[in-house]
């Protein structure tokens, strides 16, 4: 985990149709890489929640498999976390994880910045 005070929420199945270059508004088209890496230098944390059809791509497929690696790795890379395929019943739960995180985070750059000497 960075010491992040922002974070974006990204929900997505993670699969396919993510072009070899994402277009996002106003903006030039990036390699998900590239978008990683902005996020990075941005000290953005990104939370992400898989929505991969379970019943369409079971765990074993290789769509599946490469989905939450997709989801996990932008996680990881950045400082969030990943939450894989969760039931309606679970989002609660999960909202206020990201809630606590993002509190906690908040106090300790607060707290950091507090004791930086001149």
């Amino acid at each position: 985990e960075g010491n992040y005070s922002t974070f974006l929420l990204v929900i997505s199945d993670g699969y396919n149709q993510m072009p070899e270059k994402i277009k996002f508004t106003g903006s030039a088209a990036m390699t998900l890489t590239e978008a990683v890496g902005l996020a990075q230098s941005a000290h953005l944390a990104v939370y992400t929640i898989s929505t991969i059809d379970v019943e369409r791509f079971p765990h074993e497929s290789e769509t599946f498999k490469q989905s939450q690696r997709n989801l996990s790795e932008i996680a990881r890379l950045t400082g969030g976390k990943f939450f894989p395929s969760p039931k309606l019943s679970k989002l609660s739960g999960i909202a206020n994880q990201i809630r606590h995180d993002f509190e906690n985070r908040t106090r300790f750059i607060g707290k950091y910045n507090s004791t930086v000497c001149p």
